[in-house]
């Protein structure tokens, strides 16, 4: 936790920037869809963390490289298939066929990885200059390391791979839950009532900085509250979370499922059952 704790400054960096481009938008009295900003927002925070470099999404407000619209199309088919995974092999060829020379943005992010790899090539990394690696530095800087450690064993292509999944798994689920967060409160004028009351408060006695810690938001129940409803409410994901039977079998709810055996419930099920 304290590894993530120490990117703070990443993430107040592209706060303040979404905070602006807010107060700009209303000035205009027009309406805004808040799902597509706090995605945009979730993409620079995530870039940053992984590039040290933001993509840009909060300075035009737009879908860079067509990112956002690739990997809307991406899960469209990784929902069904990681649930039916015997179907991949078949699905996945047919799929890039009918496809033809799309996927722009998945190219895009892997295109910005290689710039950035070869940007920060041109810097010696902490290894190199036989330092101790902070634990703020941006990931990329990190698997690059690791690739200078054990070029064999974590090649170049991990390090390219390692930042696009960030990217990939790391935006979409991050904005989807400030969102859904955002539309709770939003339904329930009471709950965002109450949360602002306690945030006022929390600021009046100085428990808050200008800029929140992670540390501080910790010690606030109604906003810890809101966000662990809300994730009960709305998983980020509704894939399963496969488990394999261990050795002798078990009775899970009454029934006996041999070793070996995947099995797994639904996030959704399991929080609203």
């Amino acid at each position: 936790m304290s590894s993530l704790i120490s990117y703070e400054p990443y993430v107040n960096e592209c706060a303040d920037l979404f905070v602006q481009r807010l107060s700009e938008i209303s000035q205009t009295g027009l309406p805004i869809d808040m799902g597509h900003w706090l995605q945009c927002y979730a993409f620079d925070v995530i870039g940053l963390i992984t590039y040290g470099k933001r993509l840009g999404f909060l300075d035009s407000g737009k879908d860079i490289g067509g990112v956002m619209e690739a990997l809307e199309a991406f899960l469209s088919y990784a929902a069904p298939v990681g649930i039916y995974s015997k179907l991949h092999p078949f699905l996945f060829s047919m799929k890039n066929y009918v496809a033809g020379s799309g996927g722009t943005g998945r190219a895009f992010v892997i295109s910005f990885t290689r710039s950035r790899v070869a940007e920060s090539m041109k810097t010696p990394t902490a290894v190199m200059a036989g330092k101790k690696t902070t634990s703020a530095e941006p990931f990329l800087i990190k698997f690059l390391e690791k690739h200078e450690q054990s070029p064999d064993k974590f090649t170049s292509t991990n390090v390219t791979m390692g930042c696009v999944a960030n990217m990939v798994a790391g935006s979409d689920t991050t904005g989807i839950t400030l969102s859904a967060i955002l539309y709770y409160l939003l339904k329930n004028p009471l709950c965002l009532a109450a949360l602002q009351q306690e945030i006022d408060l929390y600021y009046i006695e100085g428990k808050l900085s200008e800029k929140p810690t992670f540390q501080e938001t910790q010690q606030m129940p109604y906003l810890q509250a809101v966000i662990k409803e809300t994730l009960r409410l709305h998983p980020a994901t509704g894939l399963p979370l496969e488990r394999v039977v261990p050795k002798g079998g078990a009775t899970i709810s009454g029934h006996f499922f041999p070793e070996g055996v995947c099995i797994w419930r639904s996030c959704v099920t399991e929080s609203l059952g």
